[in-house]
């Protein structure tokens, strides 16, 4: 739990019933709706504040504050992810690494000619729950383009790209299974989970613009490769890492991958401005991925010859079975998936 002292939402009454032990911490709730006498009374049982959003406003009135001097290190933002295992964990995000990350993605950019400006358009539809959309929202307002948010729903995601006509267009490997591109659309940057080479392939083919496939974790900020545009021999990989980031790869002997092999293919390990602070009220937690300044992604990648890096292997999505084999179920299920009729998959 965050501990947050002031909650803003829309639906602040589902929240207390829900979790009722947050009184311990919160004090203050602002709705974005309007606030019932009854409704007032009920949350003052609580020994909380409730304020309808235009009353919130209000509390500013006539007040003057100097705003606080900000530091590359302080906090930005906390994202609660469960990464693949585990409870969520708050991320802590510093204004450095999300600044750092943003430059690192530009200067790439900006090195193979494709240059973002404030007259392209992005459409955001993916959770703000998850990093992704998040910095590329970021990357555009440091830009000065547009933003349009999707209605919410899946069936008129279609509609709602032809009436923005977005110029940059991301997305997870689901939506890029059924959506095929066109149009205004320069770019297409595909993260979150791996993107199928045969579907890869197609929408370089098919959508008229570059298809570009990225890697990264929310500790590091989400960006750490990215593939580059026209660049074929890159077809199946995340491509190399962005500037401002150092990689290398550790030996996981348990699962056969050494240090010493012809074929360098070990767990990533990543280091650099765009890490994360560490993970909210668990240190221990923090040790155990934060080693030596270098994050412990779990994720098994092999060094193409031409410097992109593919991702092969997981570390935690490996079972080893009664008679000592070692089985890799990221791979079994992406076979299961891959039969009609079946939408998920969990081994």
């Amino acid at each position: 739990m965050s501990g947050l002292r002031v909650l803003i939402f829309l639906l602040p009454f589902q929240v207390l019933k829900t979790f009722p032990s947050a009184t311990k911490y919160l004090k203050t709730i602002v709705s974005f709706g309007k606030v019932t006498p009854e409704q007032k009374e009920e949350v003052e049982k609580f020994g909380l504040a409730i304020y309808a959003w235009d009353e919130f406003l209000l509390l500013g009135d006539d007040k003057q504050y100097d705003p606080p001097v900000k530091k590359k290190s302080d906090i930005c933002t906390i994202m609660y992810t469960s990464g693949t295992t585990g409870d969520p964990k708050g991320v802590l995000i510093s204004n450095n690494s999300i600044v750092t990350l943003i430059a690192g993605v530009r200067c790439l950019l900006g090195s193979v000619h494709e240059l973002l400006t404030e007259k392209d358009v992005y459409l955001s539809y993916l959770p703000l729950a998850h990093f992704f959309d998040r910095v590329i929202e970021e990357c555009f307002i440091n830009i000065g383009g547009s933003i349009g948010f999707w209605r919410g729903d899946v069936k008129l995601l279609t509609e709602d790209i032809g009436e923005l006509k977005p110029t940059i267009f991301c997305a997870v490997p689901r939506v890029l299974d059924r959506i095929y591109a066109g149009g205004n659309v320069q770019l297409i940057l595909s993260g979150a989970a791996p993107l199928a080479t045969h579907v890869e392939a197609f929408l370089r083919v098919v959508a008229c613009c570059h298809v570009l496939q990225g890697y990264g974790l929310t500790e590091s900020c989400v960006g750490t490769f990215l593939s580059l545009p026209n660049e074929l021999g890159m077809l199946g990989t995340v491509g190399p890492p962005v500037p401002n980031v150092d990689v290398c790869l550790e030996s996981i002997p348990e699962m056969g991958y050494d240090a010493l092999s012809s074929t360098p293919c070990r767990e990533i390990c990543i280091r650099g401005d765009t890490l994360f602070s560490g993970y909210y009220k668990r240190e221990d937690l923090t040790k155990g991925v934060l080693i030596d300044g270098w994050l412990h992604t779990g994720d098994v990648g092999e060094w193409q010859p031409n410097g992109s890096m593919k991702i092969i292997d997981r570390k935690k999505n490996i079972f080893k079975l009664s008679q000592g084999e070692y089985v890799a179920v990221e791979n079994l299920e992406n076979v299961y998936g891959s039969v009609t009729g079946i939408d998920s998959v969990c081994l």
